[in-house]
């Protein structure tokens, strides 16, 4: 994705609707209870602010961990007055 998209937005200043590339670390990781529909929430933050993302459909994302730096990509949404993206590409980057 770095190579693609050399313009990363900062979490702050997403815009609901916008597609945008962000970089930040990962402060928190849920998944769904095994009798609930399966899906991975993951708390992004850097400097400007907090982000969720949401993979649905997974029980486990590969390299989606507490401290974890990476890169993703998607279309803000909302969830609940949360801004949101869901099922983001990433890229883990340490």
């Amino acid at each position: 994705m770095s190579a693609l998209h050399n313009r990363i937005t900062p979490i702050g200043a997403c815009r609901l609707g916008h597609k945008v590339t962000v970089t930040g670390t990962i402060s928190m990781v849920t998944v769904s209870a095994p009798h609930a529909p399966a899906g991975v929430e993951a708390h992004l933050y850097d400097d400007s602010g907090v982000i969720e993302l949401h993979w649905m459909g997974r029980h486990t994302m590969p390299g989606i961990d507490t401290g974890r730096h990476i890169e993703v990509e998607g279309r803000i949404a909302l969830h609940g007055r949360d801004l949101a993206i869901y099922n983001p590409r990433y890229e883990l980057l340490s």
